[in-house]
């Protein structure tokens, strides 16, 4: 490594090596430890070789500080090697020496330690007289008592000899050495040298003088950063870049590696024990560390940690008390024998709870510890838990919950800790594998259980389909609510309960008991939150229960503007989603879903982005997107196994089916229903959602005896749950087909008319879906009349796949009533809106009708074409206008100029003339900045 930073520290260097010539000199070079003092021992070592200076090494070891003339026998060693070494001086201070170190004396009494002075300095004498000696004593604060004396017995006595003394020392305080280093100082000529860390530009010329000028200068800073300018540090940092450079494909300006571990740990140990113990105790604390917090954790002074916070700053290691660098840390942690450490984080987490820490700190040493069982222990955890749950530290959450379960004496806490297991494992991965039901459904009966833990429970059961188990819970909660009374929330939770189940899994609201109607002097002491999501639950069961609230969809925008995303609030979210889907509302709906699955992505909770995505889904095929709807719901499908999925797995499974169904892939239909699927799914909602979809199926292979097994399964239990809501299932639609395909138009008019009745004005989807079923049991001349007012709702609300429909069938209605070019018309829009979809409509036919009269369109302006191609496309007036930046009355006008230079009254009757089909059109909607198959 360079030493070009350290061009101040090695003039005294060559100055000594000048001056040994004439008359010995004393130098003391003292710095951190990994500041390289040793290495500019080294270059005193080639700088003396070069002039013809004698020099003797010895190292000096913490280990060794009790060995007698240790440090004195490793000179004695480099002095037998030399060619006119004084064989019998030697000898006897080999003898003498080695005697010494196996007798283990102490002190400097004794004639042996004596006379091994005296031949020491006469040693010295002798070889000084044939060229200049210099002694190189390296960490000489881990020198021997013994060494010591010898030495400055015979420096005191060499003044005027060619010998000088070169000494370095860590500055580590408080050590045993320091009067030797205090009466070397005292000597004559003898000074010392301080060694600081490198600069950032002496980090830089190493980088540039490993990696070159461009890599140095993108990266000093984060090196600098990271070793605090300790050449050791640095050593090991610049290594552990140079092997990830040359291992692995990416471009590596900076690694920390193992390198880097061996160098910090190799630090610390050359440091003193309680500087080392200091290292693990900022290790363990972590963010937490404060001189205080330590001298506390350690049991020592302040004093002392202040100056060893100054010793292992001093090293690289620390900055501003903590670690320069992660891995650091990590580094010491590790290396802790693992009693200790699990000792420490016990001690730490007792340390942090009583001075009100975090509990989420405190919990991350408790994990760490192994804790006794103890209640303040338990509480930690809990809370600590509770707050990472809310913090989406979904596996930190599990692990602080499972060891308060192993730690807790109480069965009441015990059973509030599995509960809060159980929710944060439905979040991440509601698998029904190891639920402990049967003791949690115990604690709900021996009323251990609170009310909120005891609800999400019956949830998750239900999810799961296990009825039975929910049914008891369900139970079990009455009872307890019976006995024991409950508050205003409290009651308020149990109808929030009660309206889920009447909308999801309507069999389980018989064993839930309704709590009394509130007085007014209870709302008032209801939480406002708790209320609100009374309301929107209520309202998404009444909708449901054809007695909607017409404000419903007001309050459920109102809903998705408030809530943020979370546990407490995500059964609310998905009511207000389904009021809005159900509503016929989809604009509002997809966009307040966009931003739930957002959400849910960023906070990585995949049970939420399964149910939001199947939701979505939803809302892509009610507005006939079949290519969106198939991703849409085949990715939240995944992101859940089928067992984890539970009776919910009927919702994206009939919407696969659906869409597949329409775009002419039967066979991958069939294979989604051949799934296996919960016993228990058809006593729930999404039950009905899946036998919906197994009837369409049964239609489109032309079965019409098996649809119409599957359509009256929904009548039957939507008349049993009191969920005949057609925005739900329109199951009188697909029974209508059947009883159509099987001659019966009788029975299938009755079925939609009575449909029609069921649906509000509002309802504008399943109302344009119904007419265009209902116009194919009347004659072809009122057909016609009638399509075209399905044809106007299905534009209205936005569904392309069902206009293409009607598109299709009206087309086919003109061309019975012999108007061929009519039909045409009408088949091509048909078919541009299916391609749009990705439907496939076997019926139509356009190449069997007259071939198209462009002059028609011929005197219509740019401007016009285009807002004609996308009114004849199915856009609304409010669409075109966003589309194409100008205002809906502009719209409004051009189309009535249209209308009169073409001789039409209505949109349908837009003709194919106007090029949907052809080069032009989508010329002239590219100038617009629009795609015919844009959302």
């Amino acid at each position: 490594m360079t030493l070009a930073d350290r061009k101040r520290d090695l003039s005294p260097i060559a100055g000594i090596i000048n001056d040994t010539a004439k008359q010995g000199r004393i130098l003391l070079i003292e710095g951190a430890v990994g500041s390289g003092k040793s290495t500019l021992l080294l270059e005193l070592h080639q700088q003396s070789t070069r002039n013809d200076v004698l020099i003797l090494s010895a190292t000096c070891s913490h280990i060794e500080r009790t060995h007698r003339f240790a440090a004195i026998r490793q000179l004695l060693q480099e002095c037998a090697s030399l060619p006119d070494s004084p064989e019998d001086i030697l000898k006897r201070l080999d003898d003498a020496t080695l005697s010494e170190m196996l007798s283990g004396g102490s002190g400097r009494a004794g004639g042996a330690a004596v006379q091994v002075d005296h031949d020491v300095h006469t040693l010295l004498e002798t070889l000084a007289r044939r060229r200049p000696v210099i002694i190189a004593i390296d960490d000489s604060h881990h020198i021997d008592a013994a060494s010591a004396g010898c030495l400055l017995y015979a420096m005191r006595r060499l003044r005027a000899t060619p010998v000088s003394l070169v000494a370095t020392a860590t500055t580590v305080a408080p050590h045993a050495n320091t009067l030797f280093h205090v009466e070397m100082l005292r000597l004559t000529a003898a000074r010392s040298i301080s060694i600081g860390p490198l600069s950032e530009h002496g980090v830089y010329q190493v980088l540039a003088e490993e990696f070159g000028t461009d890599h140095a200068s993108r990266a000093r800073t984060e090196f600098m950063t990271a070793c605090g300018g300790s050449p050791l540090l640095l050593r090991a940092l610049v290594d552990d870049t140079a092997e990830a450079l040359a291992t692995r494909d990416e471009d590596i300006e900076f690694f920390a590696g193992e390198a880097f571990d061996r160098a910090v740990l190799g630090c610390l140990r050359r440091h003193p024990t309680d500087a080392a113990r200091l290292a693990s105790g900022i290790a363990v604390l972590g963010a937490s560390s404060t001189p205080v917090a330590l001298a506390q954790l350690l049991a020592v002074e302040p004093g002392v940690v202040a100056t060893l916070i100054a010793v292992l700053t001093g090293a690289g290691l620390l900055a501003d008390g903590r670690y320069r660098h992660p891995r650091a840390e990590l580094a010491v942690l590790n290396a802790l024998p693992a009693r200790e450490r699990a000792d420490l984080h016990r001690r730490a987490a007792r340390l942090l709870h009583d001075h009100g820490a975090d509990p989420k700190s405190v919990a991350r040493h408790l994990i760490a510890a192994n804790p006794p069982r103890a209640t303040w222990v338990v509480d930690v955890l809990q809370e600590a838990a509770r707050r990472a749950f809310a913090d989406d530290e979904i596996a930190f959450a599990k692990e602080c919950l499972k060891l308060a379960i192993r730690a807790c004496a109480d069965h009441r806490r015990t059973a509030a800790a599995q509960a809060m297991l159980l929710e944060i494992e439905w979040r991440a991965a509601p698998s029904s594998a190891g639920l402990p039901e049967a003791k949690l459904t115990e604690a709900v009966r021996l009323g251990q259980l609170e009310l909120d833990h005891a609800l999400a429970l019956a949830r998750y059961l239900a999810w799961h389909g296990r009825n039975i188990e929910a049914a008891d819970t369900l139970h079990a909660v009455s009872a307890s609510a019976a006995d024991a009374g409950t508050t205003a929330n409290e009651a308020a939770e149990l109808r929030i309960m009660q309206s889920w189940l009447a909308s999801s899994h309507p069999p389980l609201t018989a064993y839930l008991t309704s709590a009394p109607e509130p007085t007014e002097s209870d709302r008032e002491r209801v939480l406002p939150d708790v209320e609100l999501r009374l309301r929107v639950t209520t309202a998404l069961s009444d909708l449901l229960a054809s007695r909607g609230d017409p404000n419903a969809a007001d309050l459920a925008k109102h809903v998705l503007q408030t809530y943020r995303l979370s546990d407490a609030t995500i059964d609310a979210i998905e009511s207000a989603l389904l009021i809005l889907i159900y509503s016929d509302q989809l604009g509002a709906a997809a966009t307040q879903c966009d931003i739930a699955l957002a959400d849910a992505g960023h906070r990585q909770a995949p049970t939420w982005q399964a149910k939001l995505g199947a939701l979505r889904g939803a809302i892509y095929l009610r507005q006939g997107n079949l290519v969106k709807a198939e991703s849409c719901t085949r990715e939240a499908l995944n992101r859940l196994s089928p067992d984890s999925w539970g009776v919910g797995i009927g919702l994206p499974l009939s919407i696969l089916v659906l869409a597949n169904l329409a775009t002419g892939n039967h066979a991958e239909a069939k294979r989604l229903l051949d799934q296996p699927v919960p016993d228990t799914l058809a006593q729930s909602r999404h039950g009905l959602d899946y036998r919906y979809a197994s009837g369409e199926y049964h239609l489109v292979t032309s079965q019409p005896r098996k649809a119409l097994d599957d359509f009256h399964v929904c009548a039957h239990l939507t008349a049993a749950w009191g969920l005949d809501l057609p925005t739900l299932v329109p199951w009188r639609s697909g029974a209508a087909q059947a009883w159509l395909q099987l001659g019966r138009d009788e029975l299938a008019r009755q079925l939609l008319e009575e449909q029609l009745a069921r649906v509000d004005s509002d309802h504008l989807r399943v109302r344009g879906g119904t007419l265009r079923l209902l116009a194919s049991t009347v004659d072809v001349t009122e057909r016609r009349e009638i399509l075209a007012k399905s044809i106007k709702l299905q534009q209205d609300v936005g569904d392309r796949l069902g206009l293409a429909y009607a598109l299709a069938d009206i087309s086919a209605a003109h061309g019975a009533c012999g108007e061929p070019r009519r039909a045409r018309m009408q088949a091509r829009l048909a078919q541009h809106v299916a391609k749009e979809c990705g439907a496939a409509l076997a019926s139509v036919e356009p190449d069997r009708l007259p071939p198209p009269d462009p002059s028609r369109a011929a005197g219509l302006t740019n401007a016009e074409k285009r807002i004609a191609i996308l009114a004849a496309s199915g856009n609304t007036n409010r669409e075109i206008a966003t589309r194409l930046f100008i205002t809906a009355s502009t719209v409004e006008q051009h189309l009535t100029r249209v209308f009169r230079k073409l001789k039409i009254r209505r949109r349908e009757e837009l003709p194919a003339s106007l090029g949907l089909e052809t080069d032009t059109a989508h010329d002239l909607l590219a100038e617009a900045g629009t795609v015919l198959s844009k959302w």
